[in-house]
């Protein structure tokens, strides 16, 4: 739970950053503690140009980016997937359009997704409420 929250924090981060820079597309590599040994973690952001499902439980995602307009990463099922507004999303949530801020983790021939958070086209407000429920005496 803590590396995904770890994870989570460096993706908004990342996010963050980004928007501060007055771009959403370009792409970072990081090197992270919380990553297994020798694992390097890229940071990408980009537009969402196509999706395919190559096999189950794998959704496969080609970006536009500043630097590679054909660049492709994978999400699988327990890839942690934020959509502002939304209470749980997964990778099928995610259309051709989308900006996305990924932490992805390179391998030999593709790059994988872990977490993803997808940048709203608008700004985003919910809210939690809790509380009891009680009937009008009158």
């Amino acid at each position: 739970m803590a590396n995904l929250v770890g994870r989570s924090r460096l993706v908004v981060f990342l996010l963050l950053l980004a928007l501060a820079a007055g771009t959403v597309t370009t792409s970072v590599l990081l090197a992270s503690p919380t990553a297994p040994q020798g694992a390097d973690l890229e940071g990408v952001f980009g537009q969402v140009t196509s999706i395919e499902l190559p096999s189950l439980g794998v959704t496969r995602f080609t970006l536009d980016t500043t630097t590679d307009e054909g660049l492709t990463l994978d999400a699988a099922e327990r890839t942690g997937v934020i959509i502002p507004g939304k209470s749980s999303a997964t990778a099928g949530d995610i259309v051709v359009g989308d900006e996305l801020a990924v932490l992805a983790e390179t391998g030999v021939d593709r790059l994988e997704a872990l977490s993803i958070l997808v940048k709203p086209q608008s700004p985003v407000t919910h809210a939690h409420i809790t509380g009891v429920v009680l009937p009008l005496w009158r």
